[in-house]
């Protein structure tokens, strides 16, 4: 929302996830790739084609998600997150260990931040300038007062 003492047209707030909801995220998606990358095929022969299809669609959602956080780790690669011998819960600490050392905006410190600017595209300009590529999977909510129309940012949920 407007706040009463942002002189500028336009407000924009970004709020993240907190610590939590981050780690919760990167569980899910570390168990979900491995899930489908490591399931036993014995005994998946009877499973229905549906499940195993909602199986490999959340693991490539995982990955996804995996990738767009961590595309700066090289030891980010299938053959890590394949491996079987490596346990899952093992596999999550490590996940953990990169996302504790992700460099934050101090911005995002209250787990909000805000920008102003005077027209959309200094306001478009400002959220390329604050969001890494990485950040987006962490997003919760996008607002901006008044509601811009340029791609769509009004209200977004990610």
């Amino acid at each position: 929302m407007k706040r009463d003492h942002d002189n500028a047209t336009y407000t924009l707030e970004i709020e993240r996830m907190g610590n939590q909801d981050m780690s919760e995220l990167l569980r899910q998606s570390v168990i979900d790739y491995r899930q489908y990358h490591l399931r036993d095929l014995e005994d998946n022969r009877g499973s229905e084609g549906g499940e195993v299809e909602t199986l490999r669609q959340k693991a490539d959602e995982a990955w996804d998600t995996l990738k767009a956080v961590f595309h700066d780790q090289n030891d980010l690669t299938q053959q890590l997150f394949q491996d079987a011998d490596l346990s899952t819960d093992d596999l999550i600490e490590i996940v953990f260990d990169w996302k504790n050392q992700i460099p934050w905006p101090a911005e995002f410190d209250t787990g909000v931040a805000v920008r102003t600017a005077e027209d959309e595209d200094a306001c478009a300009s400002a959220l390329r300038d604050l969001l890494a590529e990485w950040m987006w999977p962490f997003i919760k909510v996008t607002r901006s007062v008044p509601k811009l129309s340029f791609c769509n940012l009004t209200d977004i949920k990610i």
